[in-house]
């Protein structure tokens, strides 16, 4: 099933592979995508990932988490990711941007919940639904919004680091809030036509964060207001590292494979798998059984990004990701993700 096509809604893939969203790394002076970043994008849609989720793009100058991170917060970019989704097209695959804010974990000014004027906070969802418009112009097919992993949205959801008492926090419906607000700024502005996902965690995994009985009702809010796809995700980063999104050592088993069980009848849109999922058997598995529609794949394809094809030649092999997280330094050093795994090892 993982190399069929997939039709649900706006959704139209050539299959239900999907790189999930991972901060490049690989942007030029505006910002914006640079020529290594196409260059590795197209070879994942060459490989046979139906959909790619280009990373943690910023919607501001504060929101970014890395001195080199994509921003979509001016049209002088544009010109340079429309150069990446037509790339994109032209191999034969699907391409999302994935929006975000750091939040409390921003390089420059970070805040948390408690910093932000009601003010600012109004403007925060008309930041995304601007770079959703510049996203559209530029060719891409959607945007995700990230909401998940504590960042500035995942952390306004959460009562352990959300303690305002006004408009936006205490009850689930006042901390669902702007991110609500959000995905109905993107839905106006961008028409109804564009594809939005969200990615949410399954629950944050710490004392008074984020349930998975809350995340299940925000999602289905979310559908509500229109989005039209959810990957799921979990953990903040002070759930620690048996915890995080990106767990280190080699899985045995799809970190949230359980709660996208519970979820996937209850919403009325497609759910992307993604994490701990290292073998076409496992990834076949989760669709045979219904667990998730669609295959969402991380730092495998960072390690291989042509493992794709292997698996669409029916190889039953797994990946050599051994989940050391060692592919994220030289992305904190500004040199762009690489596996740090020789290449005879892999």
């Amino acid at each position: 099933m993982l190399f069929e096509r997939f039709s649900h809604g706006k959704l139209r893939l050539p299959n239900r592979l999907v790189r999930s969203a991972v901060c490049e790394g690989l942007t030029d002076q505006d910002f914006a995508p640079s020529a290594a970043m196409i260059d590795l994008e197209v070879k994942l849609a060459q490989a046979g990932c139906g959909l790619i989720i280009a990373g943690k793009t910023a919607v501001s100058p504060d929101g970014c988490i890395l001195r080199k991170q994509c921003r979509l917060d001016s049209d002088r970019a544009i010109p340079a990711y429309r150069h990446l989704t037509g790339a994109v097209h032209a191999a034969g695959a699907k391409i999302f941007v994935q929006l975000g804010h750091g939040g409390r974990r921003s390089t420059v000014n970070p805040r948390t919940p408690a910093d932000w004027s009601l003010q600012e906070l109004e403007a925060i969802p008309e930041l995304f639904a601007a770079a959703a418009v510049r996203a559209k112009t530029a060719g891409f097919d959607g945007v995700q919004v990230h909401g998940a992993h504590g960042y500035l949205l995942s952390e306004f959801l959460s009562p352990c680091f959300n303690g305002r008492t006004d408009l936006y926090g205490g009850t689930l419906a006042n901390r669902a809030r702007l991110l609500l607000k959000t995905v109905a700024a993107i839905r106006r502005a961008a028409g109804d036509a564009f594809a939005i996902a969200v990615k949410l965690n399954s629950e944050d995994f710490v004392g008074n964060g984020l349930t998975a009985a809350e995340s299940v009702e925000v999602l289905q809010k979310l559908a509500s207001y229109g989005m039209d796809a959810a990957e799921i995700s979990g953990g903040v980063p002070e759930a620690g590292m048996a915890l995080n999104p990106a767990r280190q050592g080699i899985s045995q088993a799809p970190y949230y494979a359980e709660f996208a069980a519970k979820l996937r009848g209850k919403l009325p849109v497609p759910v992307i798998l993604t994490g701990g999922i290292r073998s076409l058997e496992t990834a076949e598995n989760l669709l045979q059984n219904k667990v998730c529609d669609l295959i969402g794949l991380g730092r495998p394809l960072i390690a291989e990004p042509d493992l794709p094809l292997d698996w669409r030649k029916g190889k039953e092999r797994l990946s050599c990701c051994a989940g050391c997280n060692g592919c994220f330094r030289p992305l904190v050093a500004g040199r762009g993700v690489a596996c740090r795994l020789p290449e005879g090892h892999k």
